[in-house]
């Protein structure tokens, strides 16, 4: 059965790898070894990848049944010239001499441009940008939290956490993250509910080792008992993280109401309880002996996939993948007693029986729902949240099978569409919902059964409504039946019209075509889950057979209606925050705890299902119904501890519905018309592209298959020399880069080493330069053959790399610091951009500033458009800023039917949001309509510019602006629900000058009318300016429409106002930071948790550095690189402080920092500030002090190669250009003058900052703390909890924020950093 989906059973961890290990002492594989035949190779893959996929494919059986898929990157063979060294066959891939070395190092993966962030603010480092790609690996295994023991729930997530501490070949218990992490890579885990994936990513010279310590887990872990206590503390850290989830909960409470005995009751998540106290306390169980147990039966080759991608040749590949890998089991270790083997121990090297041969023990299980647990049943859920929600579930058989048409996603599409004439379009016109979604989960393709469902975020208005609403879902079903039932090949009401699903087909076909080229360790993790056992598909299909349909199936379609989307087949939940609270159900909860202290349950044991009519007598209310929580007595979930009741659903409702599912689907007469239904199919969609083509550059400024390219070039005897060099009779060879081709006069333009750039004449035509001839090392001539070229490496996806041989890489190090250590360590730095290759300034005015840059790296019909209209008086009160997040409310809700939906569904995405400055939109996917989605909604936009008088612009309607108005009263309410969020909210408010609250904000708007909010907002708009990024398949004619279209609009907008003058820069909002005052002791901000049922307390020590400059804004990161992981091994690990510990940079409006957090549900907030110096001290003494030269300059290199990453996506190349624009600094190469840099840093260096900033025993530090306190009274988390009144907690922060302003930071700030952050 599919798990609990999105955030249910799927376990992901951090880059810290939480992975854990175990001594084996069990017999050797089943079979003999001797007898195994050779590797065999599957289906080829190569044939069904896109055009735009230049990677290489090989499908491998290993001896032992593993089956692996081997990817070589081509691109980063082009980068790296690998080829030329490649390891050869005797390379020790154990890498022994590394095997003592564990020094904690790991390069944190900061955030960088994320636009759910306020522009400008809490960036990490520049790190996401163009160079080198690193290798990856993912390795599955097919067993997830469904195979848990019953009496040890969440052993499938116990064992992904302790697997990795420590093998016998390598038994130091962070060798392996400690050896990714030194060497500038990452790894991750997580348990989804029939598989668990291991993965990681690593610079590529490193891939052998870094692969040998990870397979060494699967050959022979440790699972130490040294580690149990500490791993269990970690995942009860991770469950409590994420207890307050209502959607986590949700899912739990189907699990524990589902029939006894089936899987789908599982825990997976795991804690304390049901890993310790129940098997050990209780059923006096050892958890480690079972864990052992579960590795013995479930990790075995057959039972596995392997993806490795590299920029090594297949053949390599394949060597070393053979050598490390075919040492794994083949077949289980240790009998399973509850389960029969899935495969025929015959053929687990058979291709034709790799897929149709697995034969899950799941499919037995059946449906995981009855009459008795959850069919016919209303399940009403008091959330943690403000909140009201319907879902609507319905079981239906596994469509494992039925992969080439996905019925499912057909029905989904239809049922949870958004515009005109769908449910949700009803139900917005009713006033009852705001959003809608319907189908499987992400994790809901499980061999047992499937949930489909269907999910409402209702109004206040609409939870009286519910059962209405579930009439009208029936209905609507019952117009589905109407097509369902006739011929697929004519329109009408005899069959479905056809172009319903060739548009499915279509965006489906197009996606998968340009599709944005994923980061390797995406790729092989999205990979290798196509390959997971349990979904059987097609060997010769993974690359594409989850992304694409391929056929209609009608007839499965019309089986989902008539047998499974019924009213008698379906469960339903409600939730609404109207049903009670946990802080006023305390004593329930609190003797919930008391009975489940001895009891051995997982489950709901015997279920109350009591009789809706009880409820009916009193609830009916004009007719609405109101439900009275009074009435009957509340039932807990015993894992989240989630307050529920349960009633049957009156007879009489099914058959209604059931009637109305039987009329509805009726031909309606006369035929054509439906006006008996107030809703339809949807229409074509106007947004699906119909051009795809790429768009010429300039004639002066070509395309061409050398261009970006690293070349060396040689003058002739008795030529002219190149680049104004002569030595008469001697050959010189000169590195030089590609940077420009003239398709008129058919010339090159080459950048030479000392940056000087000179044209050449091309010998030839460009088209008799083909892509598969020109290999590193070609030949070829220019300028009438007196001078010759020799390729070094193409730039495949535009990367410019560098200049000359990787042998000549040592020519970059004269001048820096590190001699001979850095001269075989830091990766070549690429030439510098030319102009062409940049973002340029078309128009610079007070109304317009706008850049364009026509994409020449990614070759897809895609674009980018992003604009910030910076306001002059945005943000200037609370109700300045919520009266603009209203706005944005009004304008998404405006436009939603007829345009933004729409154009979602053809890949062509848009967001609009409010900032500190003003509003921020962006538009991305196919261009051949982003401008014309631009024009839709910039124009409503600014038609709330007419809003002087006081009324709504004529397309919103008054009803629409109370339903947005809620929607924002909601969203302030559950503003700080966790106090992870919570805790980083409030030191943004700390340091960032105006940042108001969502308390100040609710009460802004605690009695708003629309004179009052159209009036602010006209004023607003009334004096503005547009800075705007055009980036990808647009032509410098697109670019210029788009200037022109943008000021005509505004000019039209205007009426005689100012959009004539626009803005001037001097008068932009002003976006500043407060100065944290040096101080002897943490200046400290406590506030106690939102939540009265959180769990947690979260600190952030934050220590703030200075205003931005790119030596010290290096070293921060150097220094948050070197902490990040002993830090996280010392607290998380080690000391078990908690599950979420980190150490990251800040960059704020351009001032900079370094920020530790800690999430624990065990210690005190005193307890965590004070470990974090004791970390420190023992850092600077024990760590930096002895750290050698050759350790620095391996961190150093690791994050030279972070810096020097390639572009995976064009969005990520616009987010780089966008996030200069923002923050006013245009330093479009940020990243590599930071890599230049790095290549300075000594140890003296790294131990005066450390000594400047963060040293404990400096006399003053620039450090502040925030702490968010909660857990239950008189827990020692709970240590030092402020006393507040209920309903004041908002009150009381702010008050705490503004008595920081005043008596710490004396209210100064840092002044102006640039023309824009003041």
């Amino acid at each position: 059965m599919a798990p609990p989906r999105g955030d249910g059973h799927h376990h992901h961890h951090n880059h810290h790898h939480h992975h854990h290990v175990h001594k084996q002492n069990h017999p050797s594989p089943a079979v003999n070894e001797e007898e195994l035949l050779p590797t065999t190779e599957g289906p080829d893959l190569n044939c069904s990848r896109t055009p735009l996929d230049t990677k290489l494919y090989r499908q491998i059986m290993l001896p032992n049944g593993l089956w692996c898929v081997l990817v070589q990157d081509t691109l980063a063979m082009h980068q790296q010239k690998v080829d030329g060294m490649e390891v050869d066959d005797d390379d020790d891939v154990d890498d022994d001499d590394d095997q003592d070395n564990n020094e904690d190092v790991a390069e944190k993966d900061h955030e960088h441009g994320d636009m759910d962030k306020e522009e400008g603010e809490e960036e990490g480092s520049d790190d996401d940008e163009v160079g080198l790609r690193d290798a990856a690996a993912a390795l599955l295994v097919g067993v997830g939290s469904a195979y848990d023991p019953a009496e040890c729930q969440g052993m499938a997530h116990f064992m992904e956490h302790l697997l990795f501490l420590g093998s016998e070949k390598y038994p130091s218990d962070h060798e392996f993250s400690a050896f990714v992490s030194k060497h500038g890579g990452s790894d991750n885990a997580w348990t989804a509910f029939e598989d668990t994936v291991y993965h990681l990513s690593i610079p590529q010279e490193y891939l052998w080792p870094a692969l040998d310590r990870l397979v060494q887990h699967f050959k022979a872990p440790l699972l130490l008992e040294s580690c149990v206590d500490r791993e269990l503390q970690a995942i009860e850290s991770e469950f409590q993280l994420n207890k307050p989830s209502d959607e986590c909960r949700r899912l739990q409470l189907q699990a524990a109401t589902s029939r006894p005995n089936h899987v789908f009751g599982n825990f997976g998540w795991g804690n304390l309880r049901s890993l310790r106290d129940v098997p050990e306390r209780l059923l006096k169980i050892d958890t480690l002996k079972e864990l052992r147990k579960f590795f013995d039966r479930y990790y075995y080759a057959a039972n596995m996939r392997l993806v490795v991608m590299g920029a090594y040749s297949l053949d390599h590949l394949q060597r070393h993948v053979e050598e490390l890998f075919q040492g794994i089991p083949a077949l289980p270790r240790l009998e399973n007693p509850l389960f029969n083997l899935p495969i025929n121990p015959s053929t687990i090297r058979s291709w034709e029986t790799l897929n149709t041969g697995y034969n899950s023990p799941l499919r037995l299980q059946g449906m995981p729902w009855d009459e008795q647990t959850s069919l016919g049943k209303l399940f009403r859920i008091v959330p943690t949240k403000e909140r009201h929600r319907l879902v609507l579930n319905w079981q239906i058989p596994a469509l494992i099978h039925k992969w080439k048409a996905k019925p499912c996603d057909f029905l989904a599409h239809l049922l949870g569409h958004e515009g005109a004439g769908s449910l949700l379009s009803y139900f917005r016109s009713q006033h009852w919902a705001s959003g809608c979604e319907a189908g499987l989960g992400d994790d809901d393709q499980a061999s047992s059964a499937w949930i489909f469902t269907f999910g409402i975020n209702l109004t206040e208005e609409g939870l009286g409504e519910w059962k209405q609403i579930i009439q009208a879902v029936y209905q609507y079903l019952g117009l589905l039946r109407q097509y369902s039932g006739g011929s697929t090949t004519t329109g009408g009401h005899d069959g479905w019209p056809k172009w319903i699903f060739q548009e499915l087909q279509q965006m489906d076909e197009v996606s998968h075509l340009y599709s944005d080229e994923e980061t390797p360790e995406d790729f092989v993790t999205n990979l290798v889950e196509s390959m997971s056992p349990h979904l059987c598909l097609p060997p010769d299909r993974i690359l594409d057979g989850m992304d694409l349909l391929f056929e209609f199936d009608s007839g499965t379609v019309n089986e989902l209606l008539q047998k499974y989307l019924i009213p008698t087949n379906m469960r339903v939940e409600l939730a609404s925050s109207t049903f009670g609270n946990y802080a006023d159900l305390e004593s329930v909860l609190s003797a919930s705890a008391i009975k489940n202290s001895d009891s051995t349950d997982f489950k709901v044991r015997d279920l109350i299902v009591h009789n809706e009519m009880d409820q009916l007598q009193q609830q009916e209310n004009g007719g609405k119904l109101v439900f009275n929580p009074s009435l009957w007595e509340p039932q807990i979930e015993p894992n989240f501890e989630t307050i529920f009741w349960c009633s049957e659903i009156p007879s009489q409702w099914i058959e209604e519905w059931s009637s109305q599912l039987i009329e509805a689907s009726q031909p309606p007469s006369p035929v054509g018309t439906l006006s008996s239904l107030p809703f339809n199919l949807p229409s074509p969609n106007p947004y699906v592209p119909s051009r795809l083509d790429l768009k010429e550059h300039p004639p002066g400024d070509s395309d061409h298959v050398l261009l970006d390219a690293t070349v060396k070039v040689c003058s002739s005897a008795g030529g002219s020399g190149v680049n104004g060099h002569k030595k008469k009779g001697v050959k010189q060879w000169f590195p030089a880069t590609v940077v420009q081709y003239d398709r008129k006069t058919n010339r090159i333009k080459l950048c030479y080493e000392d940056e000087v750039e000179q044209w050449h004449k091309m010998d030839g035509s460009a088209k008799d330069l083909k892509p598969d001839v020109l290999v590193p090392d070609y030949e070829g001539t220019l300028d009438d053959k007196k001078t010759k070229f020799r390729i070094v490496s193409l730039a495949l996806a535009g990367v410019t790399r560098r200049f000359g041989d990787e042998s000549e890489s040592g020519g970059h190090n004269k001048g820096h610091s590190h001699g001979d250590l850095e001269r075989c360590s830091f990766p070549p730095l690429p030439p510098l951009l030319p102009p062409n290759r940049l973002p340029k300034e078309l128009c610079s005015s007070n109304v317009l500033r706008l850049w364009h840059l026509q994409d020449r790296n990614f070759h897809r019909p895609m674009a980018e458009m992003r604009l910030q209209v910076m306001c002059a008086g945005a943000n200037e009160t609370p109700l300045h800023r919520a009266c603009a997040e209203l706005c944005v409310e009004l304008l998404w809700d405006a436009c939603l039917e007829t345009v933004t939906y729409l154009a979602g569904c053809a890949q062509l995405s848009s967001t609009a949001e409010a900032t500190c400055s003003g509003f921020f939109f962006r538009f991305n996917g196919f261009d051949d309509k982003l401008l014309v989605l631009f024009q839709e909604i910039f124009r409503v936009f600014l038609s709330f510019r007419q809003g002087q008088s006081g009324t709504l612009p004529e397309n919103i309607a008054d009803r629409r602006f109370d339903a947005c108005l809620e929607l924002l009263r909601r969203r302030y309410t559950n503003n700080g629900t966790y106090s992870s969020d919570y805790c980083n909210t409030l030191r943004l408010q700390a340091i960032r000058r105006r940042r108001w609250s969502a308390n100040k904000k609710m009460q802004a708007i605690a009695d708003l009318t629309i004179p009052v909010f159209a009036k602010t907002v006209s004023s607003m708009l009334e004096s503005f300016a547009v800075e705007c990024l055009l980036h990808g398949n647009l032509s410098s004619d697109d670019a210029q429409q788009a200037k022109q279209t943008t000021l005509s609009m505004i000019e039209a907008s205007s009426n005689g106002s100012q959009a004539a003058t626009g803005l001037k820069r001097q008068k932009y909002p002003p976006l500043s930071i407060y100065k944290i005052p040096a101080v002897a002791t943490h200046s400290l901000i406590t506030v106690p948790s939102k939540n009265p049922t959180e769990a947690n307390t979260c600190v952030e020590v934050y220590v703030q550095v200075g205003k931005d400059t790119l030596w010290e804004r290096v070293l921060i990161d150097v220094l948050a690189q070197i902490m990040d992981d002993p830090i996280y091994t010392q607290l998380r690990t080690k000391d078990a402080f908690g599950y979420d510990v980190s150490c990251e940079t800040r960059w704020t409006y351009g001032i900079t920092g370094i920020l530790f957090r800690v999430v624990s549900n065990v210690k005190s907030a005193t307890e965590i500030v004070q470990r974090i110096d004791r970390f420190l001290l023992d850092f600077r003494n024990n760590k930096l002090a002895k750290l050698t030269d050759q350790e620095l300059v391996e961190h150093l290199v690791g994050m030279s190669q972070h810096k020097l990453e390639m572009f995976n996506s064009l969005s990520e190349e616009t987010s780089s250009y966008w996030y200069e624009i923002v923050n006013g600094r245009f330093r479009w190469q940020v990243w590599r003058d930071e890599a230049v840099e790095l290549r300075k840093v000594t140890k003296v260096d790294v131990l005066k900052a450390f000594d400047t900033w963060l040293h404990p025993e400096k006399p003053k530090r620039h450090i502040m703390a925030v702490q968010v306190i909660g857990g239950e009274d008189g827990s020692n988390v709970a240590v030092g909890k402020p006393e507040v009144p209920a309903g004041e907690d908002g009150d009381y922060a702010d008050a705490q924020i503004e008595q920081f302003h005043r008596l710490v930071c004396k209210n100064q700030t840092w002044g102006r950093v640039n023309t824009k952050l003041a």
